[in-house]
């Protein structure tokens, strides 16, 4: 006999009945997943902030004379200069010949000094014997008084080349000075950033050169308003540039600014690192984290951090004593490294869920298949 189309449709519900008795007496799947401990971590709190990298010091270099041809530029941009080192020379011919002719003035008051010298002996040899014939009756007075005239007269002369003697070597000192001024040296060692000038340029009381400290950089940093007050001379910082990726380099914070900006609601900070043997630049953008504190928190690894798409809720999965998984919301706090701080939602020695090969919900069955750290 053949199947009723009733008959068809009670055998389906019979069918679709054990097969829902079934799957409620059945044992759910356990999800494989991988754990981490949340676990107490020593947290260092900082404040971060943004700038240009600047040389350490810089000098722009202005001859101090104006009005004299540039004879000799003895660097380019780029070249080291040693402290004291001759870097720009600028004609000296007029204070040269200056010079000379102050020095041939010398000489020749000099020689008739020495000519002076002899005559006052020789007048001094002649009243000592006329006195002495004076006083013998032998020479008249009128012999002695003109021999002692001449003698005062001589001395006089002299005491007049050493005025002049002395007038001149000060007007010598100040033309070496000026000589001094033709040449253009390194106040300090440094590196050359800017060249503006060239032989037979005229020196026109403008900077000629300028020279750099690039052993060591200094960072201008905002730092947000709020961090600022937690910020002191002699922190240590961490400095890194976007163009060398993911290296930090070793700093100082040197000086805090007293003044907050109105407008960005941000405080200028100085950092102060050490750039020999480094690729740093100035001109180089950079990121600065300050420490400015410490403190103990809960950490977990990043890879159990998860967001619900389109918020900004953050959630992690735990796994209960009973082997299940369980929904945390969580609040996020300082990055460190591969792991995380958790301000709320999680206590250390709990377990959380970083690797799962199925799709993991509140209240899944877990299996743990590894221990990530341990």
């Amino acid at each position: 006999m053949k199947p009723t189309a009733r008959s068809a449709a009670w055998l389906l519900v019979f069918l679709s009945a054990a097969a829902a008795a079934r799957a409620e007496h059945a044992v759910p799947a356990q999800v494989p997943v991988a754990v981490a401990r949340a676990r107490t971590d020593r947290i260092v709190e900082t404040a971060e902030g943004t700038g240009t990298l600047e040389p350490f010091e810089t000098a722009d270099l202005v001859p101090r004379v104006v009005g004299v041809d540039v004879t000799e530029v003895a660097v380019d941009e780029g070249d080291l200069a040693r402290k004291g080192q001759v870097l720009v020379r600028l004609d000296d011919e007029l204070v040269r010949t200056q010079v000379q002719g102050v020095r041939a003035r010398m000489e020749a008051l000099d020689a008739k000094a020495r000519a002076l010298d002899a005559r006052v002996a020789m007048l001094e040899a002649d009243t000592g014997r006329f006195r002495g014939l004076f006083e013998q009756g032998v020479s008249p007075r009128q012999q002695l008084d003109h021999v002692e005239a001449q003698l005062k007269v001589a001395r006089a002369e002299r005491a007049a080349l050493d005025a002049e003697r002395i007038a001149l070597e000060k007007a010598l000192e100040e033309l070496e000075l000026r000589r001094t001024y033709h040449v253009v040296t390194a106040p300090w060692s440094g590196t050359v950033t800017a060249r503006r000038v060239d032989p037979g340029d005229t020196a026109g009381g403008r900077p000629v050169l300028t020279l750099a400290r690039l052993d060591r950089l200094k960072l201008r940093a905002q730092v947000a308003e709020a961090d600022v007050p937690r910020v002191r001379q002699g922190q240590r910082a961490r400095v890194a540039v976007d163009a060398l990726g993911d290296r930090w380099f070793d700093a100082k914070v040197a000086r805090v600014m007293p003044r907050l900006d109105p407008v960005t609601h941000t405080g200028d900070v100085e950092i102060l690192l050490r750039a020999k043997g480094t690729p740093l630049r100035p001109g180089m953008f950079a990121r600065v984290r300050i420490e400015v504190g410490v403190h103990q928190g809960v950490t977990v690894p990043r890879d159990a951090l998860r967001k619900v798409p389109g918020s900004g809720v953050w959630f992690v999965y735990v796994v209960t004593p009973q082997g299940r998984a369980e929904r945390r919301d969580v609040e996020p706090g300082v990055a460190l490294g591969d792991r995380i701080e958790i301000l709320a939602g999680v206590e250390a020695g709990e377990d959380v869920v970083v690797r799962g090969e199925g799709v993991v919900r509140t209240g899944a069955a877990v299996r743990v298949t590894e221990r990530v750290g341990e």
